[in-house]
């Protein structure tokens, strides 16, 4: 009897104590968001809203997007709410709206029937926004793997409407447009913590020995290289997970020598442009002289630190649906009493 007796005083303490009784940390910075009334009314035949947008002298453009998406809210507030921005978008484009975790069919462009959720992972669209930009024969022609600031978000809606990505890379385009404008300011080096990147010269592919390597692009006269900084680098968390990384950093206008981690001789120009490299600053992320993935839009830190972790740990080779990989590590966090904030 004294055994049963113990057996429910011990149950009653365990249903008691704080570990058994606390609940998830919060979530944070979350934000709800709703479609445009005036995005593209469809039943997701993509074949004939391709037809439809040529008919009436547009291009297609696919937003991918997902709820409470803090990026999706960001574009559609502070980009898609400046008159000048929404009237260019109207004016070129059609917009179709596609949830990332969607079950509505779709039909693709090579006549595939799929749901929203399955035509993303086929198209490994992880990010949200990601924006499809079509032309008039339904060919992929531009892509956008997160959030632009406004500025650049109408460069690229000109870049794609007047054609010049048969011309040239939007790198070069943006680089050009923002030369007639008033300069950014140099990034001052006071703000810049250097320890964490590597010297050169610069053989990528025997250098950091078994580490994965991050190569940062950026310029002096970029704002959002400026804004990574003390928004995220300088961060104790992100520093701690660069430190897993052989970490190099590369104007992607300059002509550093160096040797690519597949062993060929380039500079940083030839590679940044073999590499596509169309955002600054872009976070390109290798492991066992492949790439991975790379960061080339604006996000906040947790994003940053989750895929920088994502790589470091070898977890892409195992969960290859990066969203689902950062939905459980937020979730992880929060089951042991850590707030995750998506914007921060």
């Amino acid at each position: 009897m004294q055994h049963y007796i113990r057996f429910y005083l011990l149950l009653s303490l365990l249903l008691c104590s704080p570990l058994a009784l606390a609940e998830k940390a919060p979530l944070q910075g979350g934000v709800h968001f709703e479609l445009p009334d005036w995005f593209k009314s469809s039943f997701l035949e993509l074949p004939e809203d391709v037809v439809e947008s040529q008919a009436s002298g547009k291009m297609l453009m696919l937003m991918f997007h997902q709820d409470s998406c803090p990026y999706c809210a960001k574009l559609i507030q502070d980009n898609l709410g400046q008159d000048n921005i929404r009237t260019y978008l109207q004016q070129h484009f059609e917009v179709l709206g596609i949830n990332l975790w969607g079950d509505r069919e779709l039909t693709d462009l090579d006549g595939a029937v799929l749901t929203e959720k399955t035509f993303s992972q086929k198209h490994r669209v992880w990010a949200t926004p990601t924006l499809f930009f079509l032309d008039k024969q339904g060919q992929l022609v531009f892509r956008i793997n997160g959030y632009y600031p406004p500025e650049k978000f109408l460069s690229a809606l000109s870049y794609v409407a007047d054609k010049q990505y048969t011309k040239q890379s939007f790198l070069n385009y943006f680089r050009h447009q923002k030369s007639t404008m008033q300069a950014e300011a140099t990034i001052p080096e006071a703000s810049v913590s250097k320890d964490f990147f590597a010297s050169p010269p610069y053989h990528l592919a025997q250098d950091g020995g078994d580490k994965p390597l991050a190569v940062l692009f950026e310029t002096p006269d970029c704002l959002e290289c400026q804004n990574l900084y003390p928004q995220v680098f300088n961060q104790a968390a992100t520093r701690k997970r660069l430190a897993a990384y052989y970490v190099v950093r590369l104007d992607p206008h300059s002509d550093t020598p160096l040797i690519t981690p597949d062993g060929k001789r380039s500079s940083a120009r030839q590679w940044a442009q073999s590499l596509q490299i169309n955002y600054l600053p872009s976070l390109v992320l290798f492991d066992k002289q492949q790439e991975v993935l790379r960061i080339a839009a604006m996000f906040k830190a947790f994003h940053v630190q989750s895929l920088l972790d994502y790589v470091s740990s070898g977890a892409y080779q195992r969960e290859t649906n990066i969203q689902r990989y950062l939905h459980n590590r937020a979730d992880g966090l929060r089951e042991k009493g850590i707030t995750v904030n998506l914007w921060d």
